[in-house]
């Protein structure tokens, strides 16, 4: 167990998103660990630029914050909706997926019933002196013998658009706070996930602010959807991520561009909702073709011109370049991880390995400091733990998976757990390739 110091928490977190509310939410019950968490945000918010109207979360509702993990914790989803006084409409509902709306309330509840939550703090300096880590704010300083990190993905934009975000360039994730009026514009959607799906929608389903064109642009062969099949879905189970975590680096690699599509295709029911929208206005409505669909395309280069932004695109087939004038355009382009600003004191002390941190077993980073003094990190280790990581599916068992190593033993019982497949002595390649050989920019 961990040994007290004075006026030291045992574990400090960096970043109040979903992934340190489930760790907090799991470790509300233990109070032998002192622990406090800090967010720059006022308050729970979740990516509050794509809470769209029909968006909803690509999961079970099941793999909230801690259920699977601890289905008796009172911070569920299910304890949402029974505090709320909602359980029996929401049961009668029979959604086929959960709002993310109404996740985020959930988010939002959880957020306001623990007590070691702290916002509008935002950290600037994390470094280790003594033993300790020593965690920096605008309102003072915390100690702590362990941190965990988790600032979030960050966006990913090419580096040639980036000098030219607006209102009228920006990544989707910011679509309702950037968005200027559309009606009557030609409008870009760059790339051909989940996300840039939900954009395609939303533009359609607002009959008053119909643009002049959509042009949605992905390097994708297709308009593709998830795989969520029940086979392919083991990649989300803890056995898995385990299984995957001991691989070799070169497989690894491979796994994920092959597995792309088990985590960012577009649900079935939205590619529905899309086709059925083009149907409607530009045959019933007699409205014409509005979306042209520009496939196997590489998003080479970008500039301003005198009539609006070009967009610079090169076949990735024949190697044929065309150009894409837009008036409003929308990079749906994904995220990545970036190791925050706050972490550089320690980023010279924290191992890598092909620019990426070496994780142990238990989500700590491999450093030069003390044993006992660890470095938690969450939605870093797609490189090392495949493409469930920054997924909601495994975000309670690594939360337990943290505590775990953090106190020393098995707190939360997460072994054993029932698969179809032996995923622990599969040979390596099973279920490797599932369709999909391309290897997806966005």
């Amino acid at each position: 167990m961990l040994e007290k110091k004075a006026n030291v928490l045992d574990l400090v977190g960096v970043g109040i998103g979903p992934s340190n509310l489930s760790l907090a939410a799991l470790l509300a019950p233990l109070k032998q660990v002192s622990s406090c968490f800090f967010d720059n945000k006022k308050e729970f918010q979740w990516h509050p630029g794509m809470l769209f109207s029909n968006a909803t979360i690509q999961v079970s509702y099941l793999k909230d914050l801690v259920t699977l993990v601890d289905p008796t914790s009172k911070y569920s989803f299910l304890a949402f909706l029974a505090n709320q006084k909602r359980l029996y409409r929401f049961a009668t509902a029979q959604f086929p997926s959960v709002k993310r709306r109404e996740f985020n309330q959930y988010f939002q509840w959880v957020s306001q019933n623990l007590g070691n939550l702290q916002f509008d703090t935002p950290i600037v300096n994390i470094h280790h002196d003594n033993g300790r880590f020593i965690v920096e704010h605008p309102k003072g300083v915390e100690y702590a013998n362990n941190i965990v990190l988790a600032s979030g993905l960050t966006v990913k934009i090419p580096e040639f658009v980036k000098p030219y975000i607006s209102s009228t360039v920006f990544h989707a994730i910011n679509y309702m706070e950037l968005k200027s009026p559309i009606a009557g514009k030609r409008v870009a959607v760059v790339g051909g996930g989940q996300s840039g799906a939900e954009v395609i929608r939303l533009i359609l389903s607002n009959k008053s602010e119909i643009p002049e064109s959509i042009t949605w642009i992905t390097s994708r062969p297709n308009i593709l959807p998830i795989d969520n099949t029940p086979f392919v879905n083991e990649y989300f189970f803890p056995s898995y991520s385990d299984h995957f975590f001991k691989l070799p680096k070169e497989e690894k690699a491979r796994l994920i561009k092959d597995q792309n599509l088990a985590s960012d295709g577009i649900n079935v029911d939205l590619l529905n909702d899309i086709y059925r929208e083009l149907y409607e206005l530009e045959l019933i409505e007699g409205r014409g073709k509005i979306c042209q669909f520009l496939t196997n395309q590489s998003f080479v280069g970008f500039e301003k011109n005198l009539n609006g932004w070009g967009l610079a695109l090169q076949d990735k087939n024949t190697g044929e370049m065309k150009e894409v004038e837009a008036d409003v355009v929308i990079c749906a382009t994904g995220f990545e991880y970036q190791p925050p600003s706050y972490l550089e004191s320690l980023l010279d002390r924290i191992d890598v390995a092909d620019d990426n941190f070496i994780f142990g077993d238990d989500f700590s980073v491999k450093w030069d400091g003390p044993k006992e003094n660890k470095i938690f990190i969450q939605n870093g280790a797609r490189h090392t733990r495949g493409v469930s990581d920054p997924n909601l599916s495994l975000m309670a068992w690594r939360s337990a998976k943290i505590i775990n190593g953090l106190l020393g033993g098995e707190i939360y019982d997460i072994n054993n757990e029932s698969t179809a497949l032996d995923w622990q002595n599969e040979p390596e390649g099973i279920l490797a390739h599932n369709g999909y050989d391309h290897h997806f920019d966005f």
